[in-house]
Order: structure tokens, then sequence, then C-alpha cells
């Protein structure tokens, strides 16, 4: 059982933030995380958007694509993948505008997520090594 139940939606700055800290304090206190899934575009959906909000579209859309390859890395090679996936996913898209769009646009189209080695082709991430490794 884990020590902490960390939920995430991908396209989420906030979590992406808190994930970091949650990622260094489970690392000085040996704690272990669960990395559970949230969807942001489900729970926000009968809010729907503000004409013209193509920003907030995007990234619930990105979000929603990234949480089914996370769903798949979990379900071949369990939850540290998720943290990778995670973790190596979103540190590609913190340098750049460019680069974000450039995952978000691998990540929206990505038909086969069926083993690791497919995520990483989609990714050019490895899930076979810890988050950042």
């Amino acid at each position: 059982m884990a020590d902490l139940d960390f939920f995430f939606d991908p396209g989420c700055p906030w979590a992406w933030v808190t994930s970091r800290w949650v990622t260094e304090v489970s690392t000085l206190r040996n704690y272990d995380v669960a990395w559970k899934f949230i969807s942001l575009s489900m729970i926000n959906t009968d809010k729907g958007y503000k004409p013209g909000d193509d920003y907030h579209k995007m990234i619930h859309t990105f979000g929603l694509q990234a949480l089914r390859v996370a769903s798949a890395a979990r379900a071949d090679a369990g939850n540290d993948a998720v943290a990778k996936f995670y973790t190596d996913t979103l540190s590609q898209c913190t340098e750049d505008l460019y680069t974000l769009r450039s995952v978000i646009a691998r990540v929206n189209e990505s038909t086969d997520i069926s083993s690791s080695e497919a995520i990483t082709t989609l990714t050019g991430i490895s899930l076979l090594h810890g988050p950042g490794g």
C-alpha cells in the first residue's frame, strides 16, 4: 500500500508543480507514491468552454490522451512506469512552447500504446528506468 495517492491530470500545471514536490519528498522520506489519474476535462464537462478558448480545449485533449498513454504504461510496466512517463513527458514540455506543442501532437495522435516499446517510440521515453533516469 502506498504512503501517498497522488492524483494528476497531465494537462494541469498545478498538478505538475505539486508532483515535483511530491517526488522530492518521496525520495527524501522514502515514501511510496501511487500515481492516480484524474481528468479535468471530465470534471469540467458541464461547464463547457468560453468562445475562443482553444487553450483549455487543447490542454484537456492532451490530458485525456496522455492519461490513455499513462494507463497503458501502468498496464504494461506498473506504477513506476506511470511516474516515469509523467515526469519525462512533462519535463520535455517545460522547456518551451514549441516542445510542448510537439509532445501534445505526438500524444494526441497516438494509436499504438500497446506496450512499453510502443510508448517509447511514441514519446521517446523508455519506461524501463525510474523517473528522470
